[in-house]
Protein backbone atom coordinates (compact mmCIF):
# COMPACT_ATOMS: atom_id res chain seq x y z
CA UNK A 1 0.00 0.00 0.00
CA UNK A 2 1.30 3.17 -0.93
CA UNK A 3 1.84 5.42 2.08
CA UNK A 4 0.22 9.08 2.61
CA UNK A 5 3.31 10.81 2.15
CA UNK A 6 3.43 9.12 -1.45
CA UNK A 7 -0.07 10.93 -2.35
CA UNK A 8 0.00 14.13 -0.53
CA UNK A 9 3.39 14.25 -2.68
CA UNK A 10 1.14 13.22 -6.18
CA UNK A 11 -1.23 15.83 -4.95
CA UNK A 12 0.70 18.53 -4.91
CA UNK A 13 2.59 17.21 -8.17
CA UNK A 14 -1.07 17.64 -9.99
CA UNK A 15 -1.96 20.89 -8.39
CA UNK A 16 1.57 22.68 -10.15
CA UNK A 17 0.67 21.14 -13.68
CA UNK A 18 -2.69 22.60 -13.11
CA UNK A 19 -1.60 25.77 -12.00
CA UNK A 20 0.47 25.72 -15.03
CA UNK A 21 -1.50 24.94 -17.78
CA UNK A 22 -4.04 27.60 -16.23
CA UNK A 23 -1.39 30.24 -16.64
CA UNK A 24 -0.12 28.98 -20.17
CA UNK A 25 -3.88 29.10 -21.00
CA UNK A 26 -4.47 32.98 -19.80
CA UNK A 27 -0.97 33.71 -21.86
CA UNK A 28 -2.33 31.99 -24.98
CA UNK A 29 -6.06 33.58 -24.66
CA UNK A 30 -4.10 36.37 -24.51
CA UNK A 31 -2.18 36.22 -26.85
CA UNK A 32 -5.21 34.99 -29.43
CA UNK A 33 -6.74 38.26 -28.37
CA UNK A 34 -4.47 40.80 -29.21
CA UNK A 35 -3.95 38.97 -32.38
CA UNK A 36 -7.66 39.55 -33.02
CA UNK A 37 -8.64 35.87 -33.44
CA UNK A 38 -10.09 33.78 -31.31
CA UNK A 39 -13.25 33.73 -28.60
CA UNK A 40 -11.75 35.96 -26.45
CA UNK A 41 -11.37 38.46 -29.66
CA UNK A 42 -13.43 41.52 -28.89
CA UNK A 43 -16.30 42.31 -31.44
CA UNK A 44 -15.17 45.17 -33.09
CA UNK A 45 -17.59 47.83 -33.23
CA UNK A 46 -17.97 50.67 -36.17
CA UNK A 47 -20.56 53.76 -34.88
CA UNK A 48 -21.60 56.81 -37.67
CA UNK A 49 -20.62 55.10 -40.48
CA UNK A 50 -22.38 56.39 -43.75
CA UNK A 51 -22.40 53.91 -46.25
CA UNK A 52 -24.17 55.95 -49.04
CA UNK A 53 -21.99 59.39 -49.88
CA UNK A 54 -23.24 61.81 -52.35
CA UNK A 55 -20.67 64.77 -52.64
CA UNK A 56 -20.60 67.31 -54.97
CA UNK A 57 -18.54 66.96 -57.86
CA UNK A 58 -14.27 68.47 -57.27
CA UNK A 59 -15.09 68.87 -53.22
CA UNK A 60 -12.34 66.67 -50.72
CA UNK A 61 -14.33 63.69 -50.18
CA UNK A 62 -14.49 62.40 -46.21
CA UNK A 63 -16.23 60.58 -44.03
CA UNK A 64 -15.63 59.79 -40.16
CA UNK A 65 -16.90 56.77 -37.75
CA UNK A 66 -15.60 55.48 -34.21
CA UNK A 67 -13.84 52.17 -33.76
CA UNK A 68 -14.48 50.22 -30.72
CA UNK A 69 -11.67 48.64 -29.78
CA UNK A 70 -9.20 50.60 -31.56
CA UNK A 71 -5.76 50.79 -30.04
CA UNK A 72 -3.78 51.85 -33.28
CA UNK A 73 -5.63 49.35 -35.48
CA UNK A 74 -4.79 49.76 -39.44
CA UNK A 75 -7.93 51.16 -41.21
CA UNK A 76 -8.15 50.07 -44.87
CA UNK A 77 -9.53 51.84 -47.64
CA UNK A 78 -10.06 49.67 -50.62
CA UNK A 79 -11.54 49.79 -54.57
CA UNK A 80 -11.96 46.76 -56.19
CA UNK A 81 -9.87 46.52 -59.52
CA UNK A 82 -11.35 45.00 -62.10
CA UNK A 83 -8.01 44.14 -63.97
CA UNK A 84 -6.69 42.25 -60.73
CA UNK A 85 -10.36 40.49 -59.71
CA UNK A 86 -10.11 41.55 -56.19
CA UNK A 87 -9.80 44.70 -53.90
CA UNK A 88 -6.63 46.60 -53.90
CA UNK A 89 -5.78 49.08 -50.72
CA UNK A 90 -5.38 52.62 -52.19
CA UNK A 91 -5.10 54.27 -48.76
CA UNK A 92 -3.92 53.35 -44.89
CA UNK A 93 -5.22 55.28 -41.90
CA UNK A 94 -4.28 54.08 -37.85
CA UNK A 95 -6.50 54.31 -35.35
CA UNK A 96 -5.47 55.89 -31.98
CA UNK A 97 -3.94 53.87 -29.44
CA UNK A 98 -7.29 54.40 -26.84
CA UNK A 99 -10.08 52.07 -26.76
CA UNK A 100 -12.31 53.85 -28.52
CA UNK A 101 -11.55 56.14 -31.60
CA UNK A 102 -12.95 58.18 -34.08
CA UNK A 103 -10.97 57.82 -37.37
CA UNK A 104 -11.51 59.83 -40.43
CA UNK A 105 -10.81 59.43 -43.72
CA UNK A 106 -9.97 61.12 -46.69
CA UNK A 107 -10.62 59.54 -50.47
CA UNK A 108 -8.12 59.86 -53.06
CA UNK A 109 -9.40 61.80 -56.37
CA UNK A 110 -9.98 58.63 -57.78
CA UNK A 111 -13.27 58.53 -57.02
CA UNK A 112 -14.21 61.44 -59.20
CA UNK A 113 -13.54 59.14 -62.36
CA UNK A 114 -17.30 58.46 -62.74
CA UNK A 115 -20.50 59.15 -61.24
CA UNK A 116 -21.13 55.37 -59.31
CA UNK A 117 -17.96 54.12 -57.43
CA UNK A 118 -17.95 51.29 -55.02
CA UNK A 119 -15.26 51.69 -52.03
CA UNK A 120 -14.51 48.76 -48.86
CA UNK A 121 -13.57 49.60 -45.61
CA UNK A 122 -11.70 46.89 -43.84
CA UNK A 123 -10.14 46.83 -40.62
CA UNK A 124 -8.34 43.68 -40.16
CA UNK A 125 -8.00 41.64 -37.07
CA UNK A 126 -5.50 42.57 -33.98
CA UNK A 127 -4.90 44.17 -30.83
CA UNK A 128 -7.67 42.15 -29.48
CA UNK A 129 -10.67 42.84 -32.01
CA UNK A 130 -12.22 40.74 -34.70
CA UNK A 131 -12.19 41.92 -38.35
CA UNK A 132 -14.58 44.36 -40.00
CA UNK A 133 -15.50 45.08 -43.77
CA UNK A 134 -18.67 47.23 -44.80
CA UNK A 135 -19.13 48.55 -48.06
CA UNK A 136 -19.28 52.12 -48.93
CA UNK A 137 -21.04 53.48 -52.58
CA UNK A 138 -20.39 57.00 -53.42
CA UNK A 139 -22.64 59.06 -55.76
CA UNK A 140 -21.09 61.63 -57.28
CA UNK A 141 -23.58 65.09 -57.78
CA UNK A 142 -23.33 67.90 -60.09
CA UNK A 143 -20.40 66.72 -62.62
CA UNK A 144 -21.62 68.91 -64.96
CA UNK A 145 -23.51 72.00 -65.98
CA UNK A 146 -27.45 70.00 -67.54
CA UNK A 147 -27.88 73.74 -69.42
CA UNK A 148 -31.62 74.19 -67.89
CA UNK A 149 -33.56 77.49 -67.35
CA UNK A 150 -35.20 76.92 -64.07
CA UNK A 151 -34.97 78.25 -60.35
CA UNK A 152 -34.82 75.01 -59.11
CA UNK A 153 -33.97 71.16 -59.94
CA UNK A 154 -32.98 67.82 -58.82
CA UNK A 155 -32.09 64.64 -60.02
CA UNK A 156 -32.76 62.06 -57.00
CA UNK A 157 -32.05 57.41 -57.32
CA UNK A 158 -35.46 56.20 -56.47
CA UNK A 159 -33.55 53.65 -54.47
CA UNK A 160 -31.30 55.23 -52.50
CA UNK A 161 -32.15 58.73 -52.56
CA UNK A 162 -28.70 59.46 -53.74
CA UNK A 163 -28.58 63.12 -55.65
CA UNK A 164 -27.46 63.26 -59.24
CA UNK A 165 -27.77 66.75 -59.29
CA UNK A 166 -28.69 69.53 -57.57
CA UNK A 167 -30.21 73.27 -58.48
CA UNK A 168 -31.26 75.07 -55.73
CA UNK A 169 -33.00 72.16 -54.31
CA UNK A 170 -33.43 73.50 -50.86
CA UNK A 171 -35.29 76.73 -52.05
CA UNK A 172 -38.99 77.10 -51.00
CA UNK A 173 -41.02 77.90 -53.67
CA UNK A 174 -44.50 77.96 -54.67
CA UNK A 175 -44.88 74.09 -55.94
CA UNK A 176 -48.43 74.44 -58.08
CA UNK A 177 -50.28 71.43 -59.03
CA UNK A 178 -47.62 69.18 -58.01
CA UNK A 179 -49.22 69.64 -54.59
CA UNK A 180 -51.50 66.91 -55.92
CA UNK A 181 -48.68 64.34 -55.26
CA UNK A 182 -49.51 64.83 -51.62
CA UNK A 183 -53.66 64.93 -51.92
CA UNK A 184 -52.89 61.51 -53.57
CA UNK A 185 -50.66 59.89 -50.74
CA UNK A 186 -53.14 60.88 -47.91
CA UNK A 187 -56.12 60.02 -49.69
CA UNK A 188 -55.19 56.66 -51.23
CA UNK A 189 -53.88 55.59 -47.88
CA UNK A 190 -56.68 56.50 -46.11
CA UNK A 191 -59.81 56.39 -48.10
CA UNK A 192 -61.82 53.50 -50.19
CA UNK A 193 -61.65 54.35 -53.60
CA UNK A 194 -65.21 53.38 -54.54
CA UNK A 195 -66.57 56.16 -52.03
CA UNK A 196 -69.09 58.13 -53.10
CA UNK A 197 -67.61 62.08 -53.21
CA UNK A 198 -70.83 64.43 -53.61
CA UNK A 199 -69.75 67.88 -54.95
CA UNK A 200 -70.34 70.71 -52.98
CA UNK A 201 -71.02 74.43 -53.63
CA UNK A 202 -67.22 74.90 -52.49
CA UNK A 203 -66.19 72.33 -54.95
CA UNK A 204 -68.35 73.75 -57.45
CA UNK A 205 -66.47 77.40 -56.58
CA UNK A 206 -62.96 76.24 -56.72
CA UNK A 207 -60.76 78.09 -59.40
CA UNK A 208 -59.53 76.58 -62.09
CA UNK A 209 -61.72 74.03 -62.23
CA UNK A 210 -62.11 71.45 -64.93
CA UNK A 211 -64.90 69.06 -64.25
CA UNK A 212 -68.20 69.29 -65.90
CA UNK A 213 -71.15 69.11 -62.85
CA UNK A 214 -73.27 70.65 -60.15
CA UNK A 215 -74.21 71.00 -56.82
CA UNK A 216 -75.42 67.59 -55.51
CA UNK A 217 -73.41 65.54 -58.07
CA UNK A 218 -72.08 62.20 -56.66
CA UNK A 219 -68.71 60.71 -58.11
CA UNK A 220 -66.52 57.51 -57.06
CA UNK A 221 -63.52 58.59 -55.52
CA UNK A 222 -61.41 56.79 -57.78
CA UNK A 223 -62.50 59.16 -61.21
CA UNK A 224 -61.69 62.02 -59.12
CA UNK A 225 -58.34 60.58 -58.56
CA UNK A 226 -57.84 59.96 -62.09
CA UNK A 227 -58.97 63.29 -62.99
CA UNK A 228 -57.10 65.23 -60.34
CA UNK A 229 -53.32 63.16 -61.31
CA UNK A 230 -54.31 63.38 -64.80
CA UNK A 231 -55.77 66.23 -66.04
CA UNK A 232 -54.79 68.31 -62.83
CA UNK A 233 -58.18 68.99 -62.22
CA UNK A 234 -58.73 71.30 -58.83
CA UNK A 235 -62.34 70.80 -58.22
CA UNK A 236 -61.38 66.84 -58.18
CA UNK A 237 -58.75 67.61 -55.87
CA UNK A 238 -60.83 69.68 -53.69
CA UNK A 239 -63.90 67.07 -54.04
CA UNK A 240 -61.20 64.11 -52.93
CA UNK A 241 -60.37 66.54 -49.92
CA UNK A 242 -63.06 66.80 -48.73
CA UNK A 243 -64.56 62.80 -49.03
CA UNK A 244 -61.90 61.56 -47.50
CA UNK A 245 -61.13 64.35 -44.23
CA UNK A 246 -64.62 65.36 -44.16
CA UNK A 247 -63.22 69.12 -44.81
CA UNK A 248 -60.49 70.93 -46.84
CA UNK A 249 -58.67 72.18 -43.46
CA UNK A 250 -58.68 68.74 -41.74
CA UNK A 251 -57.55 67.26 -45.09
CA UNK A 252 -54.85 70.06 -45.13
CA UNK A 253 -53.52 69.01 -41.66
CA UNK A 254 -53.38 65.56 -42.62
CA UNK A 255 -51.16 66.74 -45.45
CA UNK A 256 -49.00 68.90 -43.24
CA UNK A 257 -48.71 66.04 -40.52
CA UNK A 258 -47.21 63.55 -43.52
CA UNK A 259 -44.68 66.44 -44.63
CA UNK A 260 -43.45 65.89 -40.72
CA UNK A 261 -43.71 62.04 -41.25
CA UNK A 262 -41.43 62.10 -44.18
CA UNK A 263 -39.16 64.79 -42.58
CA UNK A 264 -39.17 67.36 -45.33
CA UNK A 265 -37.97 70.79 -44.21
CA UNK A 266 -38.84 73.03 -46.67
CA UNK A 267 -42.84 72.18 -47.47
CA UNK A 268 -45.93 73.14 -46.17
CA UNK A 269 -49.58 72.78 -47.78
CA UNK A 270 -52.61 75.42 -47.35
CA UNK A 271 -54.44 73.55 -49.65
CA UNK A 272 -55.04 70.34 -52.05
CA UNK A 273 -54.74 71.77 -55.39
CA UNK A 274 -51.83 74.12 -54.97
CA UNK A 275 -52.95 77.24 -56.42
CA UNK A 276 -51.25 80.34 -55.07
CA UNK A 277 -51.42 80.75 -51.23
CA UNK A 278 -49.26 82.33 -48.41
CA UNK A 279 -47.53 79.67 -46.30
CA UNK A 280 -47.74 77.09 -49.49
CA UNK A 281 -44.31 75.81 -50.76
CA UNK A 282 -42.35 73.29 -51.14
CA UNK A 283 -38.57 72.58 -53.01
CA UNK A 284 -37.52 70.20 -55.92
CA UNK A 285 -35.55 67.80 -52.97
CA UNK A 286 -38.78 67.50 -51.10
CA UNK A 287 -41.29 66.81 -53.68
CA UNK A 288 -38.47 64.25 -55.06
CA UNK A 289 -39.17 63.03 -52.21
CA UNK A 290 -43.15 62.91 -51.97
CA UNK A 291 -42.60 61.79 -55.53
CA UNK A 292 -40.71 58.44 -54.42
CA UNK A 293 -43.48 57.95 -51.12
CA UNK A 294 -46.44 58.34 -53.68
CA UNK A 295 -44.69 55.83 -56.44
CA UNK A 296 -44.75 52.99 -54.46
CA UNK A 297 -48.62 52.99 -54.46
CA UNK A 298 -49.97 51.19 -57.17
CA UNK A 299 -53.05 53.30 -57.95
CA UNK A 300 -50.65 56.48 -58.41
CA UNK A 301 -48.40 54.84 -60.59
CA UNK A 302 -50.91 53.42 -62.78
CA UNK A 303 -52.85 56.74 -62.85
CA UNK A 304 -50.13 58.74 -63.62
CA UNK A 305 -49.24 56.49 -66.74
CA UNK A 306 -52.71 57.14 -68.55
CA UNK A 307 -53.19 59.61 -71.31
CA UNK A 308 -56.84 60.50 -71.02
CA UNK A 309 -59.69 59.80 -68.33
CA UNK A 310 -63.25 59.31 -68.99
CA UNK A 311 -66.03 59.05 -66.63
CA UNK A 312 -69.60 60.40 -65.53
CA UNK A 313 -71.48 61.21 -62.30
CA UNK A 314 -73.55 58.09 -60.82
CA UNK A 315 -76.33 60.38 -61.25
CA UNK A 316 -76.10 60.72 -64.50
CA UNK A 317 -76.47 58.34 -67.83
CA UNK A 318 -75.16 60.41 -70.17
CA UNK A 319 -73.44 63.29 -69.14
CA UNK A 320 -69.30 62.40 -69.38
CA UNK A 321 -65.89 63.74 -68.07
CA UNK A 322 -63.05 63.19 -70.88
CA UNK A 323 -60.21 64.63 -69.40
CA UNK A 324 -56.49 64.37 -71.03
CA UNK A 325 -52.84 64.56 -69.22
CA UNK A 326 -50.64 67.52 -69.20
CA UNK A 327 -47.98 66.03 -69.02
CA UNK A 328 -46.57 66.22 -72.86
CA UNK A 329 -43.60 63.37 -72.16
CA UNK A 330 -46.97 60.94 -72.10
CA UNK A 331 -48.30 62.02 -75.15
CA UNK A 332 -44.83 61.80 -77.03
CA UNK A 333 -44.12 58.87 -75.51
CA UNK A 334 -40.69 59.73 -74.53
CA UNK A 335 -38.91 56.54 -73.25
CA UNK A 336 -37.86 56.01 -70.35
CA UNK A 337 -41.06 58.20 -69.02
CA UNK A 338 -43.07 56.41 -65.86
CA UNK A 339 -45.36 59.24 -65.49
CA UNK A 340 -45.45 62.54 -63.60
CA UNK A 341 -47.49 65.53 -61.84
CA UNK A 342 -47.30 68.66 -63.61
CA UNK A 343 -47.87 72.53 -62.36
CA UNK A 344 -48.58 75.68 -63.35
CA UNK A 345 -49.28 79.17 -61.38
CA UNK A 346 -48.53 82.73 -62.02
CA UNK A 347 -46.19 82.24 -59.18
CA UNK A 348 -44.68 79.26 -59.20
CA UNK A 349 -44.41 79.17 -63.35
CA UNK A 350 -44.45 75.73 -64.70
CA UNK A 351 -43.42 72.83 -62.45
CA UNK A 352 -42.15 68.68 -62.80
CA UNK A 353 -41.47 66.09 -61.16
CA UNK A 354 -41.58 62.88 -62.69
CA UNK A 355 -39.92 59.33 -62.75
CA UNK A 356 -37.60 58.20 -65.47
CA UNK A 357 -35.86 55.06 -65.99
CA UNK A 358 -32.93 53.96 -67.44
CA UNK A 359 -30.94 50.83 -68.02
CA UNK A 360 -33.20 49.75 -64.90
CA UNK A 361 -32.42 52.52 -62.52
CA UNK A 362 -35.13 55.14 -62.02
CA UNK A 363 -34.81 58.44 -60.79
CA UNK A 364 -37.16 61.46 -59.77
CA UNK A 365 -36.52 64.54 -61.91
CA UNK A 366 -38.10 67.75 -60.53
CA UNK A 367 -37.99 71.34 -62.30
CA UNK A 368 -39.66 73.76 -60.27
CA UNK A 369 -40.06 77.82 -62.06
CA UNK A 370 -39.26 76.57 -65.58
CA UNK A 371 -40.24 78.70 -68.75
CA UNK A 372 -40.05 75.30 -70.18
CA UNK A 373 -40.42 72.26 -67.81
CA UNK A 374 -40.65 69.53 -70.90
CA UNK A 375 -37.27 70.91 -72.34
CA UNK A 376 -35.49 71.13 -68.93
CA UNK A 377 -36.78 67.82 -67.57
CA UNK A 378 -35.55 66.27 -71.05
CA UNK A 379 -31.60 67.84 -70.59
CA UNK A 380 -31.82 66.37 -67.42
CA UNK A 381 -32.95 62.91 -68.68
CA UNK A 382 -29.90 63.31 -70.91
CA UNK A 383 -27.87 64.29 -68.30
CA UNK A 384 -29.03 60.83 -66.20
CA UNK A 385 -27.58 59.05 -69.53
CA UNK A 386 -24.56 60.56 -69.99
CA UNK A 387 -23.07 60.54 -66.67
CA UNK A 388 -24.28 56.86 -66.70
CA UNK A 389 -22.50 55.77 -69.23
CA UNK A 390 -19.47 57.19 -68.53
Amino acid sequence: MRSKRYRVSNRKRLGVCIATLAVLAVVLGFAVAQSGYGILAAQTKVSGLNTELNPPAGSTLKTSFTVTPARGRDVLLQKYSKSKGEWVTVKEFTAGSEKTDKVTLTFPSSWQSRTYTKWKILIPAGKGGREYCRRVNVTQMNRGAAGIHCKSAVIMNMKTGAVLYDYNMNERLPNASTTKMMTAIVTMTHANPNEKAVVTKNVKNTPDGNLYKKVGDVFLLHDLWRAMLIASSNDSAEAVAETTAGSESAFVSMMNAEVKKLGLKNTHFENPHGMDADGHYSSAYDLAKINIRAYKLKEFRTITMEKSVRFRALNHKKRYNVLYTTNDLLLENYPGCLGGKTGTTTLAGQCYSGVYEYKGVKYVTVVMHSSNRFKDVKKLCKYIRYWQDR
